[in-house]
């Protein structure tokens, strides 16, 4: 079992034990006088789950980022003086930058999300973290060199506290822009949530897709369609999606590539090359209709695109194209994200309710890149 499921599992044992203590307490309430108490702390229960307990954290708060970022990245000593952030560097302004530091959750970021704001002028930012973060992590100041070497870069911690001797990570610039880029993706839309800054400036780019995303229909069985046809409509979609969609950013067709192949079947093909794998829930093996992570111990440069307003805009734009992301989201979901907006603080997108807007349409895209 993957250190993935192993957390999942846990999280999910947690929440059933701590249900099954509530619900105890509970009925030991109900069966005193107070019979009408069950029936208010219920829904308020409920809701306190769906605004602080729903999500799903693949690895614990209070762990420790872990990166190599390897010989072209030199480390800088930093520190704070109130709320200043000083470095003794000079940088040229295109550099990508990143700040490892300690952060510690208030007891309120156990409830709202901890956030650290860097102001710096009519330059502003927020990176946010995980409730009651608790241990390492990294801000990224990609285009933030010129307050930083003022000293006028303010860093605030916003329900947690900035704890211990930062250090500055800089990378040499690396012209994204004028570069030939080919952006594998495993899904539609997925070059689209981690790369359309990047392939909508590159010189010349190129899109490849891996898969067709026909899986987890359920959206086009509503058009009274079974499973299968449902599954194949997707795929076909997505597929379609995969290639038109680069246009808007200027990328041609004839540079995108849909290779078609059935999702979640990747690693058996890996496995058994010669023996074909079919989709899960297309019921067909055929994947011509739809052609028309990292190991802390790898060593990895971080290299940072920063966008402007107007290419979050696009790259908005260029998500609302994506079939999968226009479905309207379940009621139980979007019950859940009015909760977390009025009890967790969460702000929503403005440019859609998909959780991929607010996650993916921010100021920085952040690549890997490794010397082969």
């Amino acid at each position: 079992m993957s250190r993935k499921q192993q957390l999942l599992k846990r999280h999910r044992r947690n929440k059933r034990l701590a249900l099954l203590a509530g619900l105890a307490g509970l009925v030991a309430l109900g069966l005193a006088t107070w019979w009408w108490l069950p029936l208010l702390l219920l829904p308020l229960l409920w809701a306190a789950h769906e605004a602080w307990f729903a999500d799903h954290l693949f690895y614990t708060p209070g762990e420790d980022y872990a990166y190599d970022f390897g010989e072209h990245t030199r480390p800088v000593a930093a520190r704070l003086q109130a709320g200043l952030l000083k470095a003794d560097c000079v940088l040229q302004g295109g550099e990508t930058l990143v700040l490892e530091l300690h952060i510690k959750s208030s007891w309120l970021g156990r409830f709202l999300d901890p956030r650290v704001e860097l102001l710096a002028g009519e330059q502003a930012d927020q990176q946010t973290f995980e409730r009651g973060v608790a241990g390492l992590r990294y801000l990224n100041l990609t285009g933030l060199a010129a307050p930083l070497q003022a000293g006028t870069l303010r860093l605030r911690g916003r329900h947690c506290r900035l704890l211990g001797q930062p250090r500055l990570w800089i990378t040499p610039e690396v012209e994204l822009q004028r570069r030939r880029v080919m952006v594998i993706a495993p899904h539609a839309d997925d070059a689209e949530l981690a790369a359309y800054g990047l392939y909508s400036q590159a010189q010349e780019a190129w899109v490849v897709t891996l898969t067709a995303g026909e899986i987890e229909a359920e959206h086009y069985r509503q058009m009274g369609l079974g499973k299968a046809e449902a599954a194949r409509l997707k795929g076909r979609l997505r597929a379609w999606d995969s290639i038109a969609v680069p246009r808007w950013a200027g990328v041609a067709e004839s540079r995108c590539v849909q290779l078609g192949y059935f999702c979640l079947q990747l690693p058996a093909m890996q496995a058994a090359p010669d023996r074909p794998a079919a989709s899960r829930e297309a019921d067909m093996a055929d994947i011509r209709p739809f052609r028309p992570q990292l190991s802390a111990d790898q060593a990895w440069a971080p290299c940072s695109l920063v966008l402007d307003l107007a290419s979050q805009r696009d790259k908005a734009m260029a998500l609302g194209m994506m079939h999968d992301l226009q479905p309207p989201a379940p009621f139980k979901r979007r019950l859940r994200r009015l909760l977390q907006r009025w009890l967790a603080g969460r702000r929503p997108s403005p440019y859609g309710e998909n959780e991929f807007f607010r996650k993916a349409v921010r100021r920085h895209e952040l690549f890997w890149r490794r010397e082969l």
